[in-house]
């Protein structure tokens, strides 16, 4: 058993699955490239918040489970989504706009300056 970020894992192979990483990395190799389990896995999430980061591995570790297959570190919000949050967006005063993105990124585990690029690039 591997725990990390409050996260049990049966093993360092379906700690990687489970973020999307293909290739075979022993702990070891990790900690060479990233510096330790934990770096590599803020990286990968893009998520610097310990609940964060603890939520969103674990729902990637969930759906591993369940479907065999790894979903994207950046949860990906379909484009009827997107379309409401514009429709919302476009329509908040700018100075508010920050917790409309706030309160979808925290819903969604997303990044918040994430979200916000993706956001305008839609808009765009």
């Amino acid at each position: 058993m591997l725990n990390v970020f409050n996260v049990e894992f049966k093993s360092l192979r379906e700690l990687r699955l489970a973020l999307g990483y293909t290739a075979s990395m022993s702990e070891k190799a990790i900690i060479q490239s990233y510096g330790s389990i934990e770096k590599m896995i803020e990286q990968k999430t893009g998520l610097t918040d310990l609940d964060q980061i603890s939520a969103k591995i674990q729902a990637m570790r969930d759906n591993y489970r369940k479907t065999g297959t790894a979903v994207p570190a950046q949860t990906v919000i379909d484009k009827s989504v997107m379309t409401v949050l514009k429709a919302v967006y476009m329509q908040t005063p700018e100075n508010a706009r920050a917790n409309v993105i706030a309160g979808v990124a925290a819903a969604t585990s997303e990044n918040a300056e994430d979200l916000t690029k993706r956001v305008n690039a839609f808009i765009s």
